[in-house]
């Protein structure tokens, strides 16, 4: 290929241009992925509540003991999906904070090709 090829020119500037929305993809993805993992994990503390609730109905014979025992297990539940809601607060504003770094970044590049 020559010097001036217009396809090459096409190529690079396409692949330059484009760069910053593949990056925003893999930042979508890597999102998105941490949240499916947190909403799998939280799928999982509530049938474990769910499991233990139903244990209780077969071992418990005064209804004094069933209502602390549901109290008991709401309170942990309630432990689990406070830590839960931390986590989800850290994978947004890690999410957020990618986001802001690959705006600026592109603004950035976008200045320095400009000048």
């Amino acid at each position: 290929m020559t010097k001036n090829d217009p396809f090459a020119t096409m190529f690079n500037f396409n692949e330059s241009a484009l760069a910053p929305f593949a990056e925003f993809s893999k930042l979508t993805a890597t999102t998105f992925e941490k949240i499916a993992r947190y909403q799998y994990e939280l799928a999982g503390d509530l049938v474990e509540a769910s499991i233990e609730q139903a244990k209780l109905l077969g071992n418990i014979d005064k209804p004094e003991q069933l209502l602390q025992a549901e109290m008991d297990l709401g309170q942990a539940l309630g432990k689990k999906l406070g830590k839960r809601s931390e986590t989800l607060l850290k994978i947004a504003s890690e999410a957020q904070q990618s986001y802001r770094d690959l705006a600026g970044q592109t603004v950035a590049d976008v200045k320095a090709k400009a000048a």
